[in-house]
């Protein structure tokens, strides 16, 4: 009973201890406001380090996080208000996320609900960012590369590189607003391991083949898009939940992308997920023609 009782309390200290540090930019968005009031949606994403990941040998119990590095995404719904001219309060409700997506697993994420206050003091008025109006931008042709890695046993430090070069159309619409239809072309070097097939793989199975459409929402040159496709040449055929082994398939896949614009070209930081499940983290450079 004492060795327990010294493990159970060790095993809090450690607890204890464990902690992460991130950086995230934020959108401030704009839900209406008056001279002393103000109603604002604050989306924020960038990069946490974890101090204490799954290790097989030193933290094999923590079954939710697999590395070091990981993205964190915050939602945080935020109130605030003067209390002088030159005296503002914010009070906040959030959930804020951590996932390495799925390039060292487990990957099960963290989710941190939170709540949040804080002072800003020397201001006159209160003005958000995100009132701003942005001109839009015209409809274009554009082409993209994203670059990806992916394991996929729980545990391992084997990665797999997945391509994807990607053509498409963005529709401008009213407000800023877009919808893209792309057709992505990727090629996945994890597909020979996936499992053990009972047929001989043939060297197009690596080859994978969806049509993808987006919406996005752009502040100033800051784009927020998600979207979903449809394998139309996979040798996917069903999701399956197999602990050992993740993401197998599945016809359909859906992303979501934090993108930065420059005057023909983009970047982009992008979460490709099969039925909820994290597949792999994408890297990517865009091309929009005039």
């Amino acid at each position: 009973h004492r060795d327990l009782h010294v493990r159970s309390r060790r095993q809090r200290q450690m607890c204890i201890r464990d902690s992460a540090i991130g950086i995230l930019p934020y959108l401030d968005i704009n839900l209406g406001s008056n001279s002393k009031k103000h109603l604002s949606f604050r989306l924020a994403s960038g990069l946490a380090y974890i101090q204490k990941p799954f290790d097989i040998e030193t933290n094999y119990k923590n079954v939710v996080i697999g590395s070091h590095l990981n993205n964190t995404t915050d939602f945080q719904l935020k109130y605030r208000f003067n209390i002088t001219p030159k005296l503002e309060t914010r009070i906040g409700l959030g959930l804020q996320h951590y996932s390495n997506g799925a390039f060292l697993r487990p990957n099960l994420g963290l989710n941190i609900p939170h709540a949040s206050i804080g002072f800003k003091y020397g201001i006159t008025e209160t003005k958000s960012p995100a009132s701003k109006t942005y001109k839009s931008d015209s409809s274009r042709f554009y082409t993209a590369y994203n670059y990806g890695w992916k394991t996929i046993t729980f545990g391992s430090k084997t990665s797999y590189s997945v391509h994807n070069l990607a053509l498409g159309y963005s529709l401008a619409l009213n407000k800023n607003r877009y919808f893209h239809f792309q057709l992505d072309v990727i090629y996945d070097y994890s597909i020979p391991y996936l499992k053990v097939y009972d047929y001989k793989l043939k060297a197009i199975d690596n080859w994978i083949v969806g049509p993808f459409l987006w919406y996005e929402k752009r502040y100033g040159n800051i784009g927020l898009a998600i979207g979903s496709g449809y394998y139309i040449h996979s040798i996917y055929k069903t999701f399956n939940q197999d602990w050992s082994f993740k993401n197998k398939g599945g016809r359909f896949y859906n992303r979501g992308s934090l993108k930065v614009y420059f005057k023909h070209f983009y970047s982009s930081l992008s979460i490709k997920a099969h039925a909820g499940e994290a597949d792999n983290l994408e890297i990517g450079i865009g091309y929009r023609f005039k």
